[in-house]
């Protein structure tokens, strides 16, 4: 959906209207580790991880040209979901099973980009037909990460390769008897090595793949196709808190759930779903669930740090999902003289959140509001 905010209204945007009116629910974080502590979650046993991937890749910064420039830096962002979480689940959208008016939306942001989203004619791949020689030749990858005819190959290769250096690394700190997994949703695991353009099996299939193959098969969802990342990242959340409740073993001890992300539509996204919980619960074991929201560096916050001071690279805005579904209610139910239902909290949840889309969004703005 992409909530959007432009020039002086920022102070507006659905995040900072939250956070100012309810400071006591929002936190600032170093790591996602300490957002584990500060909800109370000692051991990375008790945690799990879904990661937006989209993000990660497109946050490469410029000085990182390369492919295995690239492969290094977001095997670091993940892991420091592994260092957190038992189970880190990245997500990616899945450009062939997008809809109609998401794709419209990303050929608009495409033009608007300054200097174009493709690339210099001869110097990188222009469409999906290329090899490994073609992708290390390339000296500056992000003019083609930024490119969408040509980028999910080297989306491919990049996570493929991310994914061997998990699995080494889990390797290795299972010789020490700690556990652990990644998965990775929405990438062809062939990477740049499959076949090209006419040769067969050439067409991208993207899957869920990763180091545990139990837990891949009990969290893959062939029949349910989602192109948006966003909305895997809620896909996700639901069905961990679901196999929580059922007591399922490969969950068990879990009680905190995070979700990582930039994109503020997440939080409509997460409070629709808190609703939707209330109306429907499911019966069992419950999992509390925190919304991360990485942040550009600024002055440090003593949230989960006393002795921090100075300036820091980058840190994460943090906020439990159910407090804050349970705050908005309240304030959008106070003059009512009778308790609503879960269904009456359901719905006004709903009507709140087409506010936030009508206000403005990457689909629809009406002026004025």
């Amino acid at each position: 959906m992409g909530l959007s905010i432009s020039g002086d209204n920022s102070k507006y945007g659905v995040k900072a209207v939250l956070k100012q009116r309810y400071k006591r629910v929002f936190r600032e974080c170093e790591t996602l580790s300490d957002v584990r502590r500060l909800a109370g979650v000692e051991d990375r046993s008790g945690c799990v991880a879904v990661l937006d991937g989209n993000v990660m890749m497109m946050q490469v910064p410029q000085a990182v040209r390369n492919l295995e420039g690239y492969v290094s830096v977001v095997f670091n962002a993940i892991s420091t979901g592994m260092a957190a979480a038992n189970l880190v689940v990245v997500v990616f959208d899945e450009p062939d099973i997008i809809t109609d008016a998401k794709g419209a939306e990303q050929a608009a942001r495409d033009r608007k980009r300054k200097g174009g989203s493709g690339p210099v004619s001869g110097e990188y791949p222009d469409d999906d037909d290329y090899g490994i020689e073609e992708l290390l030749a390339v000296e500056d990858m992000h003019p083609l990460m930024r490119h969408r005819p040509a980028r999910m190959r080297a989306f491919d290769e990049v996570m493929r390769r991310v994914l061997e250096r998990c699995a080494s690394k889990l390797k290795n700190w299972e010789r020490e008897g700690h556990s652990g997994a990644v998965l990775i949703d929405g990438v062809d695991p062939r990477g740049v090595w499959r076949p090209r353009s006419g040769e067969d099996d050439s067409v991208r299939a993207p899957t869920l793949v990763g180091t545990d193959e139990a837990m891949v098969h009990l969290l893959d969802h062939p029949e349910i196709g989602i192109g948006e990342g966003d909305l895997k990242l809620q896909y996700f959340s639901r069905v961990i808190r679901e196999k929580v409740a059922q007591g399922h073993p490969l969950f068990e001890g879990v009680k905190l759930h995070l979700t990582v992300t930039i994109d503020t539509d997440s939080i409509a996204i997460e409070m629709l779903d808190a609703a939707k919980r209330q109306h429907e619960p499911c019966k069992g074991a419950q999992m509390r669930g925190v919304m991360c929201m990485r942040e550009r560096g600024g002055k440090r916050s003593r949230d989960c740090d006393e002795e921090s001071e100075g300036q820091r690279k980058g840190y994460y805005t943090v906020f439990d999902i159910e407090k804050l579904h349970e705050l908005i209610q309240r304030d959008m139910w106070v003059v009512c003289k009778q308790p609503p239902t879960a269904y009456g909290r359901r719905l006004a949840i709903t009507f709140l959140v087409s506010g936030w889309i009508l206000s403005g969004c990457d689909f629809c703005q009406v002026k004025g509001l």
